[in-house]
């Protein structure tokens, strides 16, 4: 957090700086393996949890994440390639619906009395 204040960069932008950084590194671990690897094995690499979730977001897609760890898109089957995607579209569904609970509370807490 300091380092963000000192550089006068957001988490955000921090976020854009590192990611695509913390994808190629990912991919260069998981091509040099066949299968899946579980976070732990990731943190032997080196990699927090958070940038395991991180590299997978900016992977564009060349990175899946499941129940049994990560794996390379390129190296999956086409099954887990459609359960990854299904979990995905399943968790923007409530993320969405969420996100609408907040803001019909926000938009009722704003109405004048």
């Amino acid at each position: 957090m300091n380092d963000q204040m000192e550089l006068g960069l957001s988490r955000r932008e921090m976020r854009m700086r590192r990611g695509p950084e913390l994808a190629a590194e990912m991919i260069g671990v998981l091509r040099a393996h066949t299968g899946w690897l579980k976070r732990k094995d990731m943190a032997a690499h080196g990699f927090s949890e958070r940038e395991c979730r991180l590299a997978r977001q900016y992977a564009k897609g060349r990175i899946l994440a499941g129940q049994n760890g990560y794996r390379l898109t390129e190296q999956a089957t086409l099954e887990e390639i459609r359960v990854a995607a299904d979990t995905l579209m399943s968790q923007s569904r409530v993320m969405a619906a969420e996100a609408s609970e907040l803001w019909a509370v926000l938009h009722r807490r704003q109405r004048p009395e």
